[in-house]
């Protein structure tokens, strides 16, 4: 999402939390997405809440060990803009460190 580009609007936020070595839906029970075109394009931001480090991305790609890492270091990570379809899809998994993670998360809408 380039600065300031007014084609974007505030959609949601809300944190989900990994409590075992499963995966996890990253938006938890949100399910807003579902009132968007699957074709539509969002621009999903994530943080690391507190000093656990988990994985995120889509089902075949996320586990324990795999996906992109988000660090609690980072004051926020900016996934690449995705159509609803996907981003629907994506889940979180703890890291090998076996402690519980907490993701905040915020999605934009792109708006013609």
């Amino acid at each position: 999402m380039a600065r300031g580009d007014p084609n974007f609007e505030f959609l949601a936020a809300g944190s989900s939390s990994a409590s075992t070595a499963a995966t996890y839906p990253l938006f938890g029970r949100y399910n807003g997405l579902s009132a968007l075109h699957e074709e539509e394009a969002v621009f999903v931001q994530v943080t690391c809440v507190g000093a656990n480090e988990f994985f995120v991305g889509p089902a075949a790609y996320v586990s324990n060990n795999i996906g992109y890492k988000i660090f609690p270091a980072s004051s926020g990570v900016d996934l690449p803009p995705m159509r609803v379809g996907s981003a629907s899809q994506l889940l979180m998994a703890r890291a090998t460190s076996g402690l519980d993670p907490t993701a905040n998360w915020v999605i934009w809408a792109r708006r013609p």
